[in-house]
């Protein structure tokens, strides 16, 4: 039985409920106050979707200054700023200026802290499906599966579907309102392409439905994205069990999740960021 397919190379589902509460909180956590300005929520997560492009590589969405000055043109950039800040805090456990160059599985942030536990549980279970993987992927796999079960708890935990829908509302409006004002805003802080920020937003537009999103935060949703993202068949009995444990200890270890979230804001407040709304 096939156990192992390709490796496919996606991460645009990481993280997006804690990026967007992290972002509502940091306004204030009055939504409607910031009037018809829903899509600064799209901007807050597209830095990990514009990989879907095949052209577009991490490093080129996270690899930039932290606090690069926005042209008055652009201020909307802010908030790929402060996902990059986010994702800084999250993977190093401190804002990063410069960028650091290259992968450390050694990153002493929350994610990958969280993630210690399972590096040798996800490479038990790769082995037990014939293939050996080294450490600094395990623990490349296990940060990205810690990060998963954040959104599952901070999801569980909302009660509804409030940041789901704050989320929607506002990929929805950069995908159809404010299609070419985001478009461009991208290409000019990325020093990305046009066309391919647009084949990439095209690309993002059908995947981002309210279900699929929706699905992303369940149990079984999570459980298949991880099987699909790492080339595992979900059609396999040891695979699933495998997978089925691992996203069970993961979210055993965020249940402190909370104590993550107050101080990133915290550190972004102090930080160099500056707010244009």
């Amino acid at each position: 039985m096939k156990a192992l397919n390709r490796e496919v190379k996606k991460d645009h589902f990481m993280l997006m409920l804690a990026h967007t509460w992290l972002l509502k909180e940091f306004l204030g956590g009055d939504f409607p106050a910031v009037d018809n300005q829903e899509d600064i929520f799209a901007y807050n997560v597209f830095p990990d979707m514009l990989p879907i492009h095949k052209a577009v590589t991490p490093a080129m969405t996270h690899g930039g200054s932290r606090f690069r000055p926005l042209s008055p043109k652009h201020l909307k950039a802010a908030f790929l700023q402060f996902h990059i800040l986010v994702d800084d805090l999250a993977h190093y456990g401190a804002i990063i200026e410069p960028a650091t160059a290259g992968f450390n599985p050694f990153a002493q942030g929350y994610t990958y802290l969280k993630g210690r536990e399972l590096i040798e549980p996800i490479r038990d279970l790769y082995r037990s499906l014939g293939e050996e993987i080294d450490f600094s992927l395990a623990a490349y796999r296990a940060h990205l599966l810690i990060e998963m079960t954040f959104d599952q708890s901070l999801k569980r935990d909302d009660g509804d579907d409030g940041i789901m829908m704050i989320l929607y509302k506002g990929l929805r409006s950069a995908f159809e309102i404010n299609r070419e004002e985001f478009e461009l805003n991208l290409a000019w802080y990325f020093g990305i392409e046009t066309r391919i920020i647009s084949k990439a937003v095209e690309q993002a537009q059908r995947v981002c439905t309210y279900e699929r999103i929706k699905e992303m935060a369940n149990d079984k949703g999570r459980i298949n994205l991880y099987m699909e993202r790492f080339g595992l068949d979900s059609k396999d009995p040891s695979s699933l069990r495998g997978m089925t444990e691992l996203i069970d200890s993961g979210m055993e270890l965020v249940r402190d999740y909370p104590d993550f979230l107050k101080p990133t804001l915290s550190a972004i407040t102090k930080s160099r960021f500056v707010n244009p709304l």
